[in-house]
């Protein structure tokens, strides 16, 4: 049963890798887009 709560918490951990590196993509691009679009 040991194997099972492992292989359980590995898998959070590798999907919560991946919400936390879009969030991070989400927001660089955000602050990208407005400063492409500021006025000199």
């Amino acid at each position: 049963m040991l194997w099972v709560q492992r292989f359980w918490l590995r898998l959070q951990t590798l999907f919560g890798r991946n919400r936390s590196a879009k969030r991070l993509h989400d927001e660089i691009q955000f602050h990208l887009e407005h400063q492409i679009a500021a006025p000199a």
